[in-house]
């Protein structure tokens, strides 16, 4: 059964509605996005390539097929 916030609950307030379509979403994280700094921005992208690379891993150990991505993960023939 799922909970949902009463109408007249103070929390009802606090939900950011416009973020809950693919457009808001979005939105948001971009609005997010700005707001790092250059060097949290850098982090950022480091960290993904890294899950990414994890992700890459964990398919090729359960044989699963990897697309290569930009050249980076090509097996040389």
């Amino acid at each position: 059964m799922k909970r949902m916030i009463p109408d007249e609950d103070p929390r009802r307030e606090m939900i950011r509605w416009e973020s809950c379509t693919w457009e808001g979403a979005r939105l948001a994280q971009l609005k997010a996005y700005r707001k790092l700094s250059f060097t949290e921005k850098l982090q950022a992208i480091e960290s993904w390539c890294e899950f990414s690379r994890f992700l890459i891993e964990r398919r090729k150990k359960r044989g699963l097929p990897v697309i290569p991505l930009h050249g980076h993960d090509r097996e040389e023939s």
